[in-house]
């Protein structure tokens, strides 16, 4: 925007004519539109990384779903397995307690029953016959002899049983310890697999982060673009437009040359000081090298437009300050410079006598504006352009006390 400025400052003030600017600004013209065309190249570019960002990004959230329902139903695996395995863990425990209680049962009945054939044996056979012939009857001695028999038959039976419960403990024991081992396997195992899932799910989490850090990126990078190719269509058209007035030679407004010392000063409030292109040493002022006068008033009163037109140059230029440019049309402009604050933008419309800004100060007068009249970039004399009888009551009510 800075260059644009330029060269429509270079387009109003070049002493040599407007043809050599208006080359100038054809070439600044063309060098902008060579721009124009690489922004919008990259921002296609750029558009399009942007979008493959986002596609990338839609398909590691698809995975990262898929990842946490398939952590989700690895770990209730792993809590229904760990459960099974507390319930075989349980199950053991009792088998080993009901096997360590058959073991004593069984030690206490081979503990009798020893006991008993100890004592059978050593009654002997005689032993026996006294036994069965001390019935007092027949019928009693068969009985007897029944008796002892049903006796060892039963003890035979209960260490069988006993033996074989011994047998079926030992073998669910053995079960129970396998599917044990197995269920503490598969639980380890699943607890792996989980922990895995969920460290891909870590990894998969830290991709989209910096997926949505390109995107943005990306975002605000194409942001700056459009914000660039706005800017460079902008100059694009000042230029244009420019280019066209130029060529053209038709009057924006109605014409300036008639006001030729009719035109009201830029100031109401104080007086003329001095005309840079006559200031004398001798007369106690500053000599500066320039082209207009300078007005002596007070800071922050109105600045005025001397004549309608548009703004064509709104910023500070070195060596005047704050300046503003109006193009009254016919190759005529006024500049103002010093100004404290400006209200008008380039390219605004502006009307005999508005208010356009605010006097400031610089090094043409610690309070006041610098003044300018130009055609077709050559300096006017202001002095022939302005009123003479209100430039002699400005000074004369600056004479009142």
């Amino acid at each position: 925007m800075k260059v644009l400025r330029f060269l429509l400052l270079l387009l109003l003030l070049c002493p040599s004519g407007p043809v050599q600017a208006d080359d100038v600004i054809q070439e600044e013209l063309r060098q902008q539109r060579q721009r124009l065309e690489a922004v919008e190249s990259e921002i296609a570019e750029q558009r399009l990384r942007a979008e493959e960002v986002a596609a990338s990004e839609k398909t590691v959230l698809g995975e990262l779903a898929a990842l946490e329902a398939r952590i989700s139903r690895q770990w209730e695996q792993l809590d229904a397995t760990r459960r099974a395995w507390t319930q075989k863990e349980l199950a053991l425990m009792e088998t080993q307690e009901s096997l360590a209680k058959q073991r004593k049962a069984l030690a206490d009945l081979r503990r009798q029953l020893e006991r008993r054939l100890r004592a059978y044996y050593q009654m002997g056979t005689v032993g026996t016959l006294n036994v069965l012939f001390a019935a007092d009857s027949f019928p009693e001695m068969i009985s007897r002899e029944a008796y002892i028999r049903r006796i060892l038959s039963r003890d035979k039976d209960l260490r069988g049983r006993y033996r074989r419960r011994l047998a079926e403990l030992k073998a669910t024991a053995a079960r129970l310890e396998r599917d044990r081992a197995a269920l503490k396997k598969a639980a380890a195992r699943l607890e792996a697999e989980a922990l895995r899932l969920e460290e891909r799910k870590r990894e998969r989490e830290a991709f989209v982060q910096e997926l949505r850090q390109q995107g943005e990126r990306y975002r605000a990078l194409l942001a700056e673009l459009e914000s660039a190719k706005q800017s460079l269509e902008a100059v694009i058209g000042q230029l244009s437009r420019a280019v066209a007035r130029a060529k053209a030679g038709v009057p924006d407004t109605a014409a300036f040359e008639a006001q030729k010392g009719r035109l009201l000063p830029p100031v109401r409030r104080g007086r003329l000081l001095y005309s840079t292109s006559k200031a004398d040493d001798a007369a106690g002022h500053l000599v500066l090298q320039g082209a207009g006068v300078v007005f002596g008033a007070p800071y922050g009163s109105e600045i005025r437009a001397v004549f309608d037109g548009h703004v064509v140059y709104n910023d500070v230029l070195p060596g005047y300050g704050k300046v503003l440019i109006i193009d009254h049309g016919e190759g005529f402009y006024s500049l103002v410079a010093q100004g404290a604050k400006y209200f008008k933008a380039v390219g605004d419309e502006v009307s005999e006598g508005e208010t356009v800004g605010l006097v400031g100060g610089g090094p043409w007068a610690d309070e006041g504006v610098y003044f300018e009249i130009r055609y077709k970039g050559k300096a006017e004399d202001p002095l022939a352009w302005l009123d003479r009888e209100v430039l002699d009551q400005m000074a004369a009510q600056a004479e009142q006390p």
